[in-house]
């Protein structure tokens, strides 16, 4: 009866709290999409024009701290900031 409490005179059941996941399951969840959202832009960039690649260089940026490493590895030094 996680999440649930029983009163015990009417029998009757209610939801007096809740219980969230756990940060170990919110942190897992963010790197998944983390992850899919990076496949998405790498899938993206074979055919991206330079103004698209700079709005993908951007999207890095904002979406994970370990995006300079990205950047170095996809070759994109070259777009400016």
């Amino acid at each position: 009866m996680l999440g649930q409490a029983r009163d015990l005179a009417s029998g009757i059941v209610t939801r007096s709290f809740f219980v969230g996941c756990s940060e170990r399951q919110k942190e897992i969840r963010r790197r998944r999409k983390r992850r899919l959202q990076l496949g998405h832009l790498r899938g993206r960039l074979a055919k991206a024009t330079q103004s698209e690649k700079v709005e993908i260089v951007r999207k890095l940026r904002a979406m994970t701290p370990g995006s300079e490493v990205l950047i170095a590895a996809w070759k994109l030094d070259s777009v400016d900031r």
